[in-house]
């Protein structure tokens, strides 16, 4: 894996995520952001790239375990959450989200890691970037 949890807690200064779904969570990541760079970074290429490349790719992937991490996987998949819950005063419940708010605002990837990710050029088809494949 390109982020392991040393990089996320150390470098990233990631919130906590347990231990137990931090492999998971990570190997999810990776997969977002991987489609939506179009697998151009991988673990045997990525230290072609410059290096704020590299950082930024790493970043946008910690953004996406830490966004994982607060709303949960299926959240970030379908646009609902894992289950209802209270807190305090807080109830949340699952959305009621037709199939075509789906489509139109539900992104795999969260805002953070393609912010990150923009001035890379990773996320758009046409742009070659330097030290990549």
């Amino acid at each position: 894996m390109i982020v392991d949890t040393y990089y996320y807690d150390n470098d990233y200064f990631g919130e906590p995520v347990p231990a137990a779904v931090f492999e998971r969570y990570a190997k999810r990541a990776e997969e977002a952001v991987a489609a939506v760079t179009y697998n151009r970074v991988t673990e045997d290429n990525i230290e072609r790239y410059p290096e704020y490349v590299q950082t930024a790719y790493k970043s946008a992937v910690c953004a996406q375990i830490e966004y994982y991490a607060y709303n949960g996987i299926s959240s970030a998949n379908d646009g609902a959450s894992d289950s209802d819950y209270t807190l305090g005063r807080i109830s949340v419940s699952k959305p009621n989200i037709s199939a075509q708010e789906k489509r139109q605002g539900n992104r795999r990837v969260c805002a953070s890691a393609v912010s990150l990710l923009e001035l890379t050029g990773l996320m758009n088809p046409n742009v070659p970037v330097f030290g990549g494949m």
